[in-house]
């Protein structure tokens, strides 16, 4: 992923905050034991020693085919922080185990204890070995949000190695949920690779509604490099909110890179609902926060309050909020119930409700649930929380958001997310430190 250098020109200062809180660790290099392995910082009173042992024994347990033991140990530390770490650690220390071994310990790792890590590492190596059934391997878990992580993990090594081979595969399994979101992120990820190919494949699709979806994912691509053919693209799907949401992200990238035909292309647009999603996404893609939202894009008309597609900017409009909403007792807190809702379902969202956020107005629910989102998008994938964050106004991009990404990328695949980390807009000193945790 680039950060556009236009961009940087266009958008004002970027103003650092805090790096997520519990995550700074001090400034020394970790021992030289395993060098990639983040050392566990001392929290609650544990001396650095006594998780050095904790974390040796862990590995120990697992080496020796005692996963149950190795996570029932780990599970029953007291302090959540220092259980993150060890899991995190103990994945890290893992990475070049058999792929037998990793699977076991990534699906009984708890969520919260690099379980993610895990599936990303078992996922790819078990795709190495034998495509069909590593994606047997994540279909057959009964979590349907581990499901998902496990998929998206074996996806993104297959359609590396060869993306119509995976979506044919996928295209030719029994119809399941967990089939049609894999599907749906295969195609995304061919389309990142030869887009042509596959929006011709997508509209080869016979199920009207699973070709839509696909043409979709294939727009939303366009979008974040070739927002032009992501326009013509919009323009070919029915009128609703679809095509609002393609021409918005269309309009953010398109405008990053060449503000003025983004804007003459504004202009040629429909007035109505279509004309104000494109402003939305021109907003967006300036950086102007969601707070701001008031005067109108740059020289041109006045937006309002209304957001994406007149009416995104409500917490309602989430896809699926309001069939959600009416199971939940009437008491329930309307910010809360935006929390609650990224929580149990932002894990199984193909894409929808991340577009959705961005677009909501600012304050502190929809800062929490920026950040829940964002743990499950980087449970799935690192490079795809990567992308994500990406979508959002350039003032909400901040070192709590980048500093998880880049520590939990560089767990899997150093290299990647080294490059990724130094092209962010976060402090230096900031990336300097989240390398040398990593032992870069």
């Amino acid at each position: 992923m680039q950060w556009h250098a236009s961009r940087v020109r266009i958008l004002p200062a970027f103003v650092s905050v805090a790096s997520l809180c519990g995550c700074a660790l001090p400034d020394r290099n970790p021992p030289p034991r395993v060098p990639v392995m983040p050392t566990v910082a001392a929290l609650s009173g544990a001396s650095r020693a006594d998780e050095r042992e904790q974390l040796d024994r862990l590995i120990a347990l697992v080496r020796t085919d005692r996963v149950p033991a190795a996570t029932a140990a780990l599970s029953s530390t007291r302090d959540p922080a220092v259980r993150a770490k060890l899991g995190a650690a103990l994945v890290a220390a893992l990475a070049d185990e058999p792929p037998e071994r990793l699977s076991a310990l990534a699906v009984a790792l708890p969520a919260n204890a690099g379980q993610g890590a895990a599936l990303e590492l078992a996922g790819r190596a078990l795709v190495r070995r034998d495509p069909p059934a590593a994606v047997r391997w994540a279909l057959s878990m009964s979590e349907p949000a581990v499901a998902a992580q496990a998929g998206r993990a074996v996806l993104a090594q297959w359609t590396e190695m060869d993306a119509r081979a995976a979506v044919e595969h996928l295209a030719g399994l029994a119809e399941s949920p967990g089939r049609e979101e894999l599907l749906g992120f295969a195609v995304g990820a061919w389309a990142r690779r030869d887009a042509e190919q596959a929006l011709a494949w997508s509209r080869a699709t016979s199920d009207a509604a699973r070709r839509h979806r696909l043409v979709l994912a294939v727009g939303f691509t366009l979008a974040q490099t070739k927002p032009q053919r992501a326009v013509e693209l919009a323009e070919s799907l029915p009128e609703g909110r679809d095509r609002l949401l393609l021409y918005s992200a269309a309009a953010q990238t398109w405008v990053a890179g060449d503000q003025a035909g983004a804007l003459a292309w504004a202009g040629r647009v429909r007035e109505g609902a279509e004309r104000d999603a494109v402003y939305a996404g021109i907003e967006t893609g300036l950086g102007v926060p969601a707070t701001r939202r008031r005067g109108g894009a740059p020289g041109q008309r006045n937006i309002g309050a209304r957001g994406l597609g007149g009416g995104l900017s409500s917490a309602e409009e989430l896809p699926g909020f309001n069939a959600w909403l009416a199971t939940q007792p009437a008491t329930r807190d309307r910010e809360e119930a935006l929390v609650e809702f990224v929580r149990q379902r932002g894990a199984l969202d193909t894409g929808a409700i991340g577009q959705a956020l961005a677009a909501l107005p600012a304050g502190p629910a929809r800062d929490r649930a920026l950040a829940i989102y964002l743990e499950g998008r980087l449970a799935v994938s690192p490079p795809e929380a990567a992308a994500w964050l990406r979508s959002l106004p350039r003032s909400d991009v901040n070192d709590a958001l980048v500093a998880p990404i880049a520590r939990r990328w560089l767990q899997s695949n150093p290299d990647a997310a080294e490059a990724w980390l130094r092209e962010t807009p976060i402090p230096d000193y900031l990336k300097e430190r989240i390398l040398r945790e990593a032992g870069r």
